[in-house]
């Protein structure tokens, strides 16, 4: 029986650690510990100022998932933007997280909120975490991945309300849109919200901890 997974320590679940460091820097994504009421692990960060190289996480999964993903924002100049695309997929999403009420200040206490990204067959396929430089300043952060296996009617629901629609429409804005309740996704579909978020300082001591 499948089981969901959250991938929470993303410095040691990305194959290239020689793009990571403990601090920011203008090519590598700063790694920061952090803990929740329900998840901890290690976050990517990126600067407005950085532009670091592309990431790659390998789940390991097989069959169809739910994702949900945890941007962050702590504040800074122009909101935080991730761009994450499967091995599958032919564009990257950019999922943009909410600012937070302490602008430009790293607080003790911060607001988290995890939001739905996709619905994907995971088998063989690998997760690309990026930050693009669009010309607009902006920080890129991610806390986490969570996966939730899928039953076979939930696909079959998934293929109803979404693919076959956008199919027979060639791709061009035929989906319909489902009933409320008609559809299993609508059930957390807008994630979960973590409130305390507690900074870990890292090796540099550059953010606050409890």
């Amino acid at each position: 029986m499948r089981r969901e997974v959250i991938i929470s320590d993303l410095a040691a679940a990305v194959r290239e650690k020689n793009r990571l460091c403990d601090f920011c820097t203008e090519d590598r994504w700063e790694t920061v510990s952090y803990e929740t009421s329900a998840v901890s692990g290690t976050m990517l960060n990126a600067s407005e100022t950085t532009i670091p190289g592309p990431l790659t996480i390998a789940p390991g999964l097989t069959g169809w998932y739910r994702i949900y993903v945890c941007p962050a924002d702590f504040g800074g100049f122009g909101a935080s933007r991730i761009y994450l695309k499967l091995t599958n997929d032919t564009f990257r999403r950019c999922i943009s997280a909410g600012s937070m009420e302490y602008y430009c200040i790293w607080s003790r206490t911060e607001n988290v909120e995890e939001s739905f990204w996709k619905c994907a067959d995971m088998t063989g396929q690998t997760v690309a975490i990026e930050k693009v430089d669009n010309r607009l300043p902006h920080t890129s952060n991610i806390m986490w991945f969570r996966f939730v296996p899928m039953e076979e009617a939930e696909v079959a629901a998934y293929f109803q309300y979404y693919v076959v629609p956008f199919r027979s429409h060639g791709g061009s804005g035929g989906c319909r849109i489902p009933k409320p309740g008609t559809l299993p996704l609508h059930a957390g579909a807008l994630g979960r919200r973590f409130s305390r978020l507690r900074q870990r300082p890292n090796a540099a001591g550059l953010l606050h901890g409890d």
